[in-house]
């Protein structure tokens, strides 16, 4: 999504909302994907990244792969757990 005019940050917990106080009216952040591009967009999901268009499909690929990692980990914890119940009883 494209900034709106005067974007500086997000900021003020627990509601964040933009802080619209930067001097320039179309400010450039670097994206954070990696590429160090200077952006005016962020992303939907993660509204405080920076992120430019081309960069937005390697970081929904990177937040779906972190996502299946953390499942697979709660999965060989759980029955892990599981085991060491079964052999104390």
């Amino acid at each position: 999504m494209v900034a709106p005019a005067h974007a500086k940050r997000y900021e003020g917990k627990p509601k964040y909302k933009l802080n619209l106080t930067a001097k320039q009216p179309y400010q450039q952040r670097a994206c954070s994907a990696g590429c160090g591009t200077q952006t005016r967009t962020y992303c939907n999901c993660n509204w405080y990244k920076w992120i430019r268009k081309h960069s937005h499909v390697k970081h929904l690929v990177l937040l779906f792969t972190m996502e299946i990692i953390v499942i697979v980990v709660v999965k060989i914890v759980v029955n892990k757990w599981k085991c060491e119940k079964d052999k104390k009883t």
